[in-house]
């Protein structure tokens, strides 16, 4: 079996998920900021209703923008090994006597 990669797709793809983990980081920041500014309208029950929802929305960005970068991060490692490894190994390639 073979496995075939192109280091230039790979790092363009760890920017690219990068980039949309920081842009759904911002949304969500200025979603987060809207609600914070809507609150102090509401009260009693419709207010702490607000307050949880707000709460779990929350935690489920954070989770969300966290797990992005997570695999941001992991396709720059992934692209970082992967180059490490073609050079070392076209090096060694580059070593071997000529054979007739």
């Amino acid at each position: 079996m073979s496995w075939f990669a192109d280091l230039e797709d790979l790092v363009a793809s760890a920017v690219a998920v990068t980039g949309y983990g920081e842009d759904l980081a911002a949304r969500h920041l200025a979603a987060d900021g809207r609600i914070d500014a809507a609150a102090p309208g509401w009260t009693g029950r419709s207010a702490a209703a607000l307050a949880e929802r707000a709460a779990r929305w929350s935690a489920v960005s954070t989770a969300l923008v966290t797990r992005i970068g997570e695999h941001a991060q992991d396709l720059h490692t992934c692209a970082n090994v992967y180059g490490s490894t073609e050079e070392q190994r076209a090096r060694a390639l580059a070593e071997l006597p000529n054979l007739p």
